[in-house]
């Protein structure tokens, strides 16, 4: 080995340096391109639309849609656009679920589980891809990444889409349910050591041990809820074989899964065949590892019947709603909500509420204080769900931060509710009285810096 290479690299810690360049899948090459700048990439939504000109983009993601590589880090907290979610930051290996997806032939309605799924950059591509016709379920145990997972989910946008914060063995008690389970598992973090310097501190040999096993619990816990024939997609970003491939095989001797394999040009096949990488060192990507297991039969286990209440019912009077929604939505009714979602998916619905501790609940429509309904965030950011008959009033980009930060301007409008667009994508609500509004913008979510 090249002392001069030896002496630059072993700050990422010798055991991990060493690690690497002995291991011939990864190699010295591997080391290199950790220690170059990060990469950034964004995800557009796909009904979203906007001038592109307006991001700094250098060319598109090669493996995926509405993905791009950009020159520069934009001012994310600046920039309307991002806040009304019209694009989201993503490392481009993680935009592969989505030619996973397709690979795999998943059919619209299916309903799936994103197990690990803050801060919600792979539920969007699920979300985005099941559109509004099946159901799809995030969870995040940590109370402070549920609330993110929430917010990115409302912003995203979509009827069909719920977020819960459960832990993975919580899930045994709800069987066969899932046709497709994503499991982004925790991991000792090797894909981010470029782009986040602290991680390299925080890696050791140890971590990666007690990884492993944490790994294989959780993937044992949910393999229950899972469907015969479902897919299970297990992925990491990080490097090592222990937390990867041997986890994978280990999994399939426990389960007599099958292991799939698909097209992944771009990418390259993981160790002994099993799975597959997007590596910074031979591809355009900060690191991720895939593997996909189908289920073959189901473990006789016997679960333990819960008792179901009806917490969702049927909600008919729409007459004194000052805005609109789209005629095709279902209306339920909880407390002061009112939820929108597919009504085929009621009864899955109903058992989700019964099981877990859901944070969000497909759309939420509106508040109700008395006779008083107060539309809400996240019917703004649903334009799936939002009437396209709504009028929206159009600002400009210093009026549209100071919305966001949750100060008001003078606009001329009649008294009551009005939605606020920037680039005629929807933006957030305001309750204008006299000469000035409220803002109806969360207020957690406000921009905190100046302007």
């Amino acid at each position: 080995m090249n002392r001069n290479f030896k002496e630059k690299y072993f700050p990422f810690k010798k055991e991990f340096s060493e690690r690497a360049i002995q291991d011939p899948f990864l190699g010295q090459e591997l080391l290199v391109s950790l220690d170059n700048d990060p990469l950034i990439s964004v995800r557009c939504h796909p009904f979203k639309k906007f001038d592109l000109s307006l991001l700094p983009i250098k060319k598109k993601v090669s493996w995926t849609e509405n993905c791009y590589y950009l020159d520069t880090r934009p001012s994310y907290t600046l920039d309307p656009l991002f806040h009304s979610a019209c694009y989201y930051p993503q490392e481009a290996g993680s935009m592969f679920l989505e030619t996973i997806l397709k690979e795999l032939d998943i059919k619209k309605d299916s309903t799936i589980l994103d197990l690990c799924a803050a801060p919600g950059g792979k539920s969007q591509i699920l979300a985005s891809f099941l559109e509004v016709e099946g159901l799809l379920l995030s969870n995040e145990i940590i109370v402070s990444r549920a609330k993110i997972l929430v917010e990115n989910m409302i912003k995203w946008g979509g009827k069909h889409t719920f977020v819960c914060q459960n832990k993975p063995e919580d899930f045994k008690h709800l069987p066969n349910l899932f046709d497709l389970i994503l499991c982004d598992v925790p991991c000792s973090g090797e894909g981010l050591f470029r782009k986040d310097k602290k991680s390299r501190n925080e890696w050791n040999e140890n971590l990666v041990e007690f990884c492993s096993l944490r790994q294989r619990k959780i993937v044992m816990d949910i393999w229950t809820s899972l469907k015969e024939e479902g897919f299970l997609i297990y992925s990491t970003c990080t490097f090592n074989e222990t937390e990867n491939e041997q986890n994978v095989q280990w999994f399939i001797k426990q389960t007599n899964a099958e292991l799939i394999q698909i097209k992944h040009q771009g990418l390259k096949t993981g160790r002994n065949g099993i799975g597959f990488y997007a590596l910074p060192s031979e591809s355009e990507a900060e690191g991720i590892y895939f593997a996909i297991l189908k289920k073959k039969s189901q473990t006789n286990i016997q679960i333990k019947k819960q008792n179901q209440k009806s917490y969702f019912n049927y909600f008919k009077n729409k007459s004194n709603i000052d805005f609109k929604v789209q005629n095709h939505c279902c209306l339920f009714q909880k407390e002061k909500l009112i939820f929108t979602f597919n009504e085929k998916q009621l009864a899955l619905i109903q058992l989700l509420a019964s099981t877990l501790n859901l944070l969000k609940t497909g759309t939420i429509v509106a508040d109700i204080i008395g006779e008083k309904w107060i539309p809400s965030h996240s019917l703004a950011m649903d334009i799936k769900t939002l009437s396209t008959e709504i009028n929206m009033i159009e600002v400009n980009k210093e009026q549209a931060l100071q919305y966001l930060k949750g100060n008001s301007f003078s606009l001329n409008l009649s008294k009551g509710h009005h939605l606020l667009s920037y680039r005629k994508i929807p933006l957030g609500w305001i309750h204008h009285v006299d000469k000035r509004f409220n803002s109806l913008y969360p207020k957690d979510w406000r921009i905190r810096m100046k302007i």
